[in-house]
């Protein structure tokens, strides 16, 4: 069973690591995440209660319920101090982080950082997914339904979705 284990850790890491722009893999020592090459080597300490892949030489980590990001040197580039959402997990794409703040009601609004720090939209967007292939989809705190590109410009608006009736 311990081989079985061992051999299904691999293959999970190997497809991982074929998703993602960086030879690091996320490894857990105790409560702890840090991160080892392909060749298990360690190249940045367990430091992180969660610690996400890199996409764009940027990964998200953790510590309580707190994240910010990390470089692929273990550099803390953008502070621990964005709430962290369990169902929508953020990463950097085309320059872009998604960043997220809980709300004192509940739930969360959403926004977007560079890699050098800067909050190039606060977080005041109601639902907001990660940059690819140069587009997000936004949901504004108006309601607007939104397409945008890595500069922020909108490239569609969609009409605000009806719910459908079943009756």
């Amino acid at each position: 069973i311990k081989y079985r284990c061992i051999f299904f850790f691999f293959l999970i890491c190997i497809s991982a690591i074929a998703q993602k722009d960086s030879d690091l893999i996320p490894f857990r020592k105790g409560d702890l995440f840090g991160y080892s090459d392909t060749n298990l080597k360690i190249i940045i300490a367990p430091a992180y209660t969660r610690a996400d892949f890199f996409y764009n030489g940027m990964a998200q980590v953790c510590k309580g319920d707190k994240y910010g990001y990390i470089n692929t040197k273990g550099d803390l580039i953008i502070p621990l101090i964005y709430d962290y959402n369990w169902e929508r997990p953020a990463h950097f794409g085309n320059g872009l982080g998604l960043i997220c703040v809980k709300q004192n009601e509940g739930g969360f609004l959403y926004g977007y950082i560079n890699k050098s720090g800067k909050v190039v939209q606060k977080a005041e967007l109601y639902f907001a997914e990660n940059f690819d292939k140069g587009a997000a989809f936004v949901q504004s705190n108006a309601g607007a339904n939104l397409l945008l590109d890595s500069n922020l410009h909108i490239l569609k608006n969609f009409a605000q979705i009806e719910p459908v009736n079943m009756d």
